[in-house]
């Protein structure tokens, strides 16, 4: 939630993705995606969602890619993404959750990397980094980002006019993460590749509440 200010909060972000498009006032969207899409028809907007987990349903998928073939651009970051979006793009993804990792992993010093800046690990103490992508298809997929064990952990997918960007390391945009150290450009990194000056922002307050998928 962008008004979330525990260590693993958006506020941070959300505050960011502000001051980045100063120019254009971000519209919170508190309803799912296929509700949004037949109130719109933007061709080259961004679309901003973060969650602890996604799940979607078959209309949400439709309308996703209807709204990125149209010419924008989505960003997705969240700790498991549903398969009904991985399906569409044609790949999967293997989580490892925080149960997992408390009970058999200890914190430590841990890094994303960005494509943009190959050199350079943004990074934090914590419980690693380990969630990533796999069987990505080459053909209309590119890999943006990597965990510690050099595996990708962001990926923007191309459609029609637009770009899909799935990140499944949601707690790199957290508070306690973009506050350490130029943490910061990470999140700057990570929406380089989207337009400059979109025709709107939207923030997602929609699906990060959801517990589990609807119907």
């Amino acid at each position: 939630s962008k008004n979330d200010t525990k260590p693993f909060g958006a506020e941070i972000a959300y505050r960011q993705i502000e001051s980045m498009y100063d120019g254009n006032f971000i519209q919170d969207k508190k309803q799912n995606f296929k509700e949004t899409w037949d109130n719109i028809s933007d061709t080259g907007s961004l679309y901003i969602c973060m969650a602890p987990k996604l799940f979607v349903t078959e209309e949400d998928v439709e309308a996703m890619m209807e709204f990125v073939q149209a010419g924008n651009n989505l960003l997705i970051s969240a700790g498991l993404i549903d398969e009904l979006l991985l399906d569409e793009v044609g790949c999967s993804a293997v989580y490892i959750s925080p149960a997992i990792e408390n009970a058999v992993g200890k914190m430590q010093n841990t890094a994303v990397l960005s494509v943009l800046q190959p050199e350079f690990k943004y990074g934090y103490y914590y419980y690693p980094f380990q969630n990533f992508f796999t069987n990505i298809d080459s053909t209309n997929t590119r890999v943006l980002g990597y965990n510690d064990d050099k595996r990708p952990n962001s990926i923007v997918y191309f459609y029609g006019k637009g770009w899909l960007y799935l990140q499944c390391e949601p707690r790199a945009f957290s508070n306690y993460f973009l506050l350490k150290d130029n943490n910061y450009q990470y999140l700057k990194n990570a929406v380089a590749f989207t337009t400059n000056e979109p025709q709107h922002v939207y923030w997602d307050d929609y699906y990060n509440k959801l517990k589990s998928r609807k119907n």
